[in-house]
């Protein structure tokens, strides 16, 4: 009996090995042939971040891991003796392809490589006094990649908030480099007759990439998308090849790419202050962070990033079926590594090193849609993609500029002191401007700079609105005794107030009232430890209180609502 059972044992061991190198024979021949293959990995939750480091972790199929690997990934993965195999997709989608503009006209066909590249010239020709055509580099097989800058005054700086649209950074996911172009082509070509595309381009700094891996979704040939894959022509995934808050340089073991530092420096450039990634494989809004778990750390803007989804998803709601964006759960939004882990995305990257609030947009469960579904989606998304732009318009902006010369900034910190931690405020421009996306509610502002005094502001974010404040540092070597009124002993109520406003501070200062385009409305002198102010005079709005001290220098500043 005993032979009996060692028998079994040894043949059920080589049976068992014989099948494991079958299957890695099949993905050697893959790789051989694409350069890229994709396996179903089973992993415990524990295997999680090891695979994250090893292979290219795209989503939870069932009771296994979707996962991408190149030559070299595979080869690593080997090591980790987890079990796997070979995954085929189910069969050819029907992709039609546009060869010229006109048949791109009705939306249900994907452009081939050129008239990609004519659709974005034309936009920048056809509405040459609302967007310009910016490079923002050259993929590794010498591809342009392309970007709209859009505004009703793009052509120069006016200090508004800059959100960046961009899209198939993996090159199979291709339903939102239509999405893009087709929501560009809906801004611009409406700018005159549609209230919302006014107010968009009006009020932000729009930036549209559609195609951020050419070389990826142009992998086959340049007239189609049929042998589009993930990588890029180096078989690197570019959202894993950035800077990770944790493992820093080159976490994915790869040199940066073209695409990866075109993109950096294109950040840089611009300092975007709000940027969504979008991708395909699944339907779910992801924000921060895709390297930390909550219960390690959360975002401080964790709360605006789920209201902000939120708004997406009562949009698309409205239009699609009722299990859209249920798939992940049913909020339809998580917390990056809460999922699963992602090292080197480009996320992470810009929230942490840059200070741009970015989150991951996966919009379908098919990375490349049929041709027949492309206006279909559109109608489920228009709203939703609309609406994050829209959310630019709540919460706080302005310039921080010098009181003594009054000369812009650049790099002052701007820090929400409820929320900010990690270093995460963000920094003015180099014209002084920030902006800051805040739920509605009371904030303190701590604004810093090297050279001035720190300044505290109270200030109300207005629900639905975003608020102006533009801030005036005083110069740090200017009376630093008695510099600042702490604030526990500056109290100003009612608040909203309608016909007058009670201060209380101590040693007889002075005040002034601001409105929101920093104009002085209203100001004098208290001469008692309790003031009344009246307002009554006042429109309805929000104002600034500065106070005064006996050297008339300032101390504090306060925000009110009149009714």
């Amino acid at each position: 009996m005993k032979k009996l059972v060692c028998l079994f044992c040894c043949m059920l061991g080589f049976v068992l090995t014989f099948a494991q190198t079958t299957t890695r024979d099949k993905v050697n021949a893959v790789l051989q042939k694409k350069g890229e293959a994709k396996l179903l990995i089973k992993a415990q939750e524990q295997d999680l971040e090891l695979l994250a480091r090893t292979v290219s972790l795209d989503y939870r199929y069932g009771e296994e891991y979707l996962a991408y690997v190149n030559k070299k990934q595979f080869e690593r993965f080997c090591e980790t003796g987890l079990d796997y195999r070979l995954f085929e997709d189910n069969g050819p989608k029907t992709v039609l392809m546009a060869e010229t503009t006109d048949e791109m006209l009705s939306w249900n066909r994907y452009p081939v490589y050129g008239i990609y590249v004519e659709m974005m010239q034309d936009f920048a020709r056809q509405y040459g006094t609302l967007c310009r055509l910016d490079t923002i580099g050259f993929s590794t097989d010498n591809r342009l990649i392309l970007a709209l800058a859009c505004g009703s005054d793009v052509h120069s700086d006016q200090g508004k908030p800059k959100f960046f649209y961009s899209s198939s950074i993996h090159g199979d996911e291709l339903l939102g480099m239509i999405m893009l172009l087709r929501l560009a082509d809906h801004l611009l070509g409406s700018y005159q007759t549609d209230a919302s595309a006014r107010r968009i381009l009006d009020s932000i700094d729009l930036f549209i990439c559609p195609l951020a891996n050419p070389d990826g979704a142009y992998g086959w040939n340049e007239n189609s998308v049929t042998g589009a894959r993930r990588y890029n022509a180096n078989y690197v995934d570019l959202n894993r090849n950035f800077p990770d808050p944790v493992y820093g340089a080159h976490s994915d073991n790869e040199e940066y790419q073209d695409e990866t530092l075109a993109f950096m420096d294109y950040a840089k450039k611009n300092r975007f202050d709000i940027s969504i990634n979008i991708h395909g494989g699944a339907e779910v809004c992801n924000y921060p962070w895709d390297c930390w778990p909550t219960d390690e750390r959360t975002h401080p803007d964790r709360e605006w990033f789920r209201k902000i989804c939120s708004s997406f998803i009562d949009s698309v709601r409205v239009y699609a079926p009722s299990a859209y964006f249920t798939g992940i759960n049913p909020e339809g939004m998580t917390d990056g590594s809460d999922w699963y882990n992602v090292f080197g995305g480009r996320q992470d990257y810009h929230n942490w090193f840059l200070r741009c609030r970015e989150l991951t947009l996966e919009i379908s469960n098919t990375k490349t849609p049929s041709s027949d579904m492309l206006t279909t989606y559109w109608d489920y998304l228009k709203g939703g993609l609309i609406s994050f732009m829209e959310s630019t318009l709540e919460g706080v902006n302005g310039t921080v500029t010098s009181a003594e010369n009054n000369q812009a900034i650049d790099s002052a910190n701007v820090e929400v002191i409820e929320l900010d931690n990690y270093n995460l405020n963000i920094i003015t421009k180099a014209d002084g401007y920030y902006y800051r996306g805040l739920p509605a509610g009371e904030y303190t502002l701590k604004i810093n700079a090297e050279g001035y005094r720190d300044t505290l502001i109270q200030i109300t974010v207005p629900y639905n609105e975003l608020l102006r404040l533009d801030i005036r540092l005083q110069p740090s070597d200017v009376g630093i005794k008695d510099t600042r009124i702490a604030e526990r002993d500056v109290k100003i109520y009612p608040n909203p107030c309608s016909k007058s406003l009670c201060i209380e501070a101590k040693n007889g200062i002075a005040f002034e009232i601001l409105d929101m385009n920093s104009r002085t409305v209203h100001k004098g002198r208290l001469d008692n430890s309790t003031h009344t102010v009246d307002v009554s005079f006042l429109p309805a709005g929000y104002y600034i209180m500065n106070l005064y001290g006996r050297d008339n220098k300032l101390k504090c500043s306060k925000s009110f609502v009149k009714r």
